[in-house]
């Protein structure tokens, strides 16, 4: 019986904690359904079949690198220079599985590639500060989790309608500022005192001083030194 009720309650708890993950996402998603248009309508028209957009959207699901790989694509730049530049802009994702992988040493495989796959910006940003503020939670991949299906779910339905609705939005709207809104509204909930201000303020700097350097190495630098500046304030 006492078996039993712990194995509801801990259910319960799950639940609970997965469905917080997809309200704190919630807000994020006004910038992530634009952003996913995007994607599908510089698909379109690129002349991708609409089995290229989805496969590559599955595959790489990496909003930022899609749009470099896009990019290049259309310069009819060689695949290792689109491979190379989507590796340069991803490598940013070692920095948060080092990071986000502490919390995951004891899941079973399976939880640590399904975990990995949905390690994107947003789920990492929200994800590290539920950690931050609930360090003994048995249910922190439910909470990852949570956050990431609303947005895998809008990601993949707006490429789709992007894809095959991209023609009849004009060219005067322009959806692109919200790319930068979305990943702004991540930086106030993330800074907690005077070293994360300032790792934020050099990381900017670093990136539009480095802005033009050849396979955005700019954007690695300026992470690097973000992360650098803010170390070295946070031990002293």
């Amino acid at each position: 019986m006492t078996i039993a009720t712990d194995k509801c309650h801990q259910n319960e708890s799950s639940k609970a904690v997965f469905l917080l993950g997809m309200k704190t996402v919630l807000p994020i998603l006004i910038g992530v359904v634009p952003f996913g248009m995007i994607m599908g309508v510089v698909s379109a028209e690129g002349n991708l079949t609409a089995f290229e957009t989805f496969f590559r959207a599955v595959f790489v699901f990496a909003g930022v690198a899609e749009l470099v790989m896009l990019d290049l694509l259309a310069q009819n730049a060689t695949i290792w220079i689109i491979v190379l530049s989507a590796f340069v802009i991803n490598l940013r994702q070692l920095i948060y599985s080092a990071s986000i992988g502490e919390h995951y040493k004891e899941q079973p495989l399976f939880w640590k590639l399904l975990l990995s796959y949905t390690l994107v910006d947003q789920v990492y940003a929200l994800s590290m500060q539920y950690f931050a503020e609930h360090p003994n939670s048995p249910f922190k991949r439910f909470y990852h989790f949570g956050t990431a299906v609303p947005i895998a779910v809008c990601w993949f339905g707006a490429i789709t309608i992007g894809f095959y609705l991209g023609a009849i939005i004009p060219e005067t709207l322009s959806l692109n500022f919200v790319i930068p809104l979305m990943f702004l509204s991540l930086i106030p909930p993330a800074i907690k005192g005077y070293a994360y201000i300032a790792a934020a303020f050099v990381s900017a700097t670093v990136a539009l001083l480095a802005f033009g350097l050849p396979n955005n190495l700019g954007l690695i630098i300026a992470i690097c030194a973000g992360i650098l500046i803010g170390t070295i304030l946070e031990k002293e």
